[in-house]
């Protein structure tokens, strides 16, 4: 759990974020090489902070081994440049935002987010307020779109595109950064997914549905998967018998 002061220190009595199943950290500061070497620890690089505005950072967040739920609030308008080694979904809590990536430019908001390809390098103006951001392990992320598009004879490749969010959506988003952070506290347990492993399924899954969705692709349904899963697995404890279609 590491926090600062605000006043550019911050102080760590804990491992740091992801170290443990599910941990948490609270860090804010006013210093701009500071906050670049703590994100850096999380994967995510700040390359060029500009712009007169003083600096100003704050996240709260979990981590498990695959997932970082975040809650990010900038006490002023900023603008940098960065960049992350995994997806990230972004979305806003206000208007304002001026995201660039390459050549495209998006203009987020509480009803359109952005999924962040890997290594993509994005400058974004950002006005003072909050934002959620979930950071998915790439492999996993990958993995789960395979096997939601069976058959298709070319992966899909990860892009940084906009993602419509409705009122679900930011339940979910919401959700899953609050079922993190409690467990992290130790204040809830993992309920219905009955582990970590389970619930970052479970998002994969999701955020998946979300990249296939944009890519106007079409994939199993969940129901089919689940049905083909247990087949699957009846048939591999059932081996040593002969099977007939019944």
């Amino acid at each position: 759990n590491s926090q600062g002061s605000g006043d550019g220190s911050a102080v760590s009595d804990s491992d740091g974020l992801g170290m443990a199943e599910v941990a948490t950290a609270h860090f804010r500061s006013q210093d701009v090489d500071e906050t670049r070497a703590f994100l850096g620890q999380l994967g995510h690089h700040i390359k060029i902070p500009y712009g007169r505005d003083p600096f100003a950072y704050e996240l709260a967040g979990a981590a498990s081994r695959s997932l970082t739920a975040v809650h990010i609030d900038v006490a002023v308008r900023q603008a940098m440049r960065a960049t992350d080694s995994a997806p990230m979904l972004f979305l806003p809590l206000r208007t304002g935002y001026a995201f660039s990536i390459g050549r495209k430019a998006w203009q987020p908001d509480p009803s359109r987010a952005i999924l962040i390809a890997p290594d993509h390098e994005y400058s974004v103006q950002a006005p003072a307020g909050a934002f959620l951001g979930l950071r998915i392990d790439g492999d996993l992320l990958c993995r789960e779109i395979s096997g939601r598009m069976r058959g298709r004879s070319k992966p899909l490749l990860l892009k940084s595109v906009e993602i419509p969010i409705d009122a679900g959506r930011m339940a979910t988003l919401r959700a899953i950064y609050d079922r993190m952070f409690a467990v992290g506290k130790g204040t809830h347990p993992w309920g219905a997914y009955g582990n970590v492993d389970t619930f970052e399924a479970e998002v994969a899954s999701w955020v998946a549905g979300l990249v296939i969705e944009q890519a106007g692709a079409l994939a199993a349904s969940a129901g089919s998967l689940q049905r083909a899963a247990r087949l699957e697995r009846w048939l591999d404890a059932h081996l040593g018998e002969d099977i007939t279609l019944d």
